[in-house]
């Protein structure tokens, strides 16, 4: 029969392998991907924005006029605005980023606890066992040096008995006999 050259993978080692992933991960993970989603069209706005205002002045260069010159002008100012809210999707998407790290940790902080927690428990159950084990051990043997004293006792109670009565002259008539005979 063939060596195993892999590791059996037993139902410890399979729980061991799929983290479990808490509400709050995948809740932070969602918010990156909405301010990922959310950057990425204020991205456009700015490219479109941009693409308006190089039109805008262009046309304003070469016509001169009023109204292209303030056409120009909005065109500039939606460009700032823009970029304003490019600056604020990318503060938010590296919140969200943030935030995730932070539910990582706690979550993994959270299962080194519970880990712990368990293992305490297990300790306390195996100490527990232990003197549970001992106690009963002692008992026994308590219990045993016990029955060993009674039964010795009763042995030498039941001797006794004997050797008193072996001694002793078993009726009075035995006894006057024995003195008349002396």
């Amino acid at each position: 029969m063939a060596k195993r050259t892999t590791k059996k993978k037993t139902v410890k080692n399979t729980r061991k392998q799929t983290p479990i992933v808490s509400g709050s991960v995948t809740r932070a993970e969602k918010s990156i991907t909405v301010a990922e989603k959310n950057l990425e069209r204020v991205a456009q706005r700015v490219d479109k924005a941009k693409e308006r205002v190089a039109q805008a002045t262009a046309k304003a260069k070469e016509t001169k006029r009023a109204t292209t010159i303030a056409a120009a002008e909005r065109a500039r100012e939606t460009l700032a605005k823009a970029k304003e809210d490019k600056r604020e999707a990318a503060a938010a998407l590296r919140q969200a980023k943030i935030d995730l790290k932070a539910a990582v940790k706690a979550e993994r902080d959270r299962i080194k606890l519970e880990e712990r927690e368990k293992r305490l428990v297990e300790k306390k159950a195996a100490a527990k066992a232990r003197a549970m084990a001992a106690f009963e051990k002692k008992w026994e043997r308590e219990w045993e040096r016990k029955q060993r004293a009674r039964k010795t006792t009763k042995r030498t109670q039941r001797r006794g008995k004997t050797r008193a009565q072996e001694s002793k002259p078993e009726t009075l008539k035995d006894v006057n006999t024995e003195i008349t005979a002396s």
